[in-house]
């Protein structure tokens, strides 16, 4: 299937930074173009090397008409992050982005705020070893949610896709075993006007829908 489009929109790479950070250890958008879905197709899944470069490729000026396939998207009932990471032939497993993250928050000689920068570059790095409609924000601050979610979002618009999974946990690595991230994850989607429904069967994967309400 194809859609017909006239000079579609450049995509920004560029994303802001937030100060502040600590850890939290325990997976449906108007589009730029072509018609809005609130559901995402059983068709198979698109792997990456960079999350980034499908969507923000610059596209080329052309007086004509130009003829843009779409990208199937994945529809996920289960996930197995580290299945997927092998799949994505990823460089990064699961333990090594523990073990890097962990490293970060307890060191004594990063300043905070490189802390911050430096933990979000990680978390984009082992991202980009999943599907590119799932992201994982374990090890990451609460503060840093809304600046993942916001450029993996833009992400999805890009592709012409409906739904992100984002991977929160449970909060069993969080004081008292409360679900902090899973909490931000579901006010900025609720902030934001995006639907947010939890994957049966797993409450530890919220599924936001970009197409906002």
């Amino acid at each position: 299937m194809t859609h017909i489009i006239s000079r579609p929109p450049a995509f920004s790479q560029h994303e802001p930074r937030l100060n502040g950070f600590e850890s939290s250890h325990s997976s449906c958008s108007p589009p730029y173009f072509g018609s809005r879905s609130p559901y995402c197709s059983d068709s198979p899944p698109t792997s990456k090397s960079n999350r980034f470069n499908e969507a923000a490729k610059p596209q080329a000026k052309f007086a004509a008409v130009v003829r843009i396939p779409s990208i199937p998207e994945k529809r996920h009932a289960s996930i197995d992050l580290e299945m997927m990471r092998m799949k994505n032939k990823g460089g990064m497993s699961k333990s090594d982005y523990k073990t890097k993250m962990d490293a970060i928050y307890n060191s004594s000689t990063i300043a905070s705020k490189d802390k911050h920068k430096q933990m979000i570059a990680v978390n984009e790095k082992w991202n980009s070893s999943l599907d590119a409609n799932v992201i994982d924000v374990h090890s990451l601050h609460q503060q840093h949610i809304a600046i993942v979610l916001a450029k993996n979002i833009k992400v999805i618009r890009g592709l012409n896709w409906n739904c992100l999974y984002v991977v929160t946990g449970v909060g069993n690595g969080s004081p008292g075993k409360v679900p902090v991230l899973k909490r931000r994850v579901q006010d900025f989607a609720a902030k934001n006007g995006y639907g947010c429904v939890q994957m049966a069967g797993n409450p530890g994967i919220l599924i936001i829908s970009i197409v906002k309400k």
